[in-house]
């Protein structure tokens, strides 16, 4: 019997991370601080890994911020969907907050606010079952 998890989302919590998958960083900045976004995308297409870092290392901000990416990503890989994590942390208000670096997201009411925004932002862009005509909508990466 499948568990409620697989009869949400289609994918076998058990299942391994694969070894070698496609991923994509995205720099962000978030009032005063600088971090990065790093996504990794199962064989589907799917985001199942998120990891964040802040610039700042060290500062409570950047533990929390590497914390959080941690339980997305494990809540993630054992079948909850993105778009649970996207309602809940969209519009989190605290410090930093403010104007952004992203045109599509030109403000936020925190990191957490901005990551939840982007998320869905780009996994909405992602056709499903293709990272590569995926990566193609993006444009040739940036150096």
């Amino acid at each position: 019997m499948p568990n409620k998890a697989t009869a949400t989302t289609g994918r076998d919590p058990s299942a391994r991370v694969p070894r070698v998958r496609r991923g994509e960083t995205t720099r962000f900045v978030v009032g005063d601080q600088t971090g990065y976004l790093t996504t990794g995308y199962s064989h589907d297409g799917t985001v199942d890994d998120v990891t964040v870092r802040i610039a700042k290392q060290g500062s409570a901000l950047a533990g929390a911020a590497d914390a959080l990416g941690v339980a997305i990503s494990l809540g993630l890989q054992a079948g909850a969907p993105l778009h649970a994590y996207a309602e809940d942390y969209t519009g989190a208000r605290f410090c930093p907050a403010g104007r952004t670096d992203d045109p599509e997201i030109p403000e936020a009411t925190s990191i957490v606010d901005y990551l939840a925004r982007r998320l869905t932002l780009d996994s909405k862009a992602r056709p499903a079952n293709t990272v590569e005509a995926w990566a193609a909508t993006r444009g040739p990466a940036s150096t």
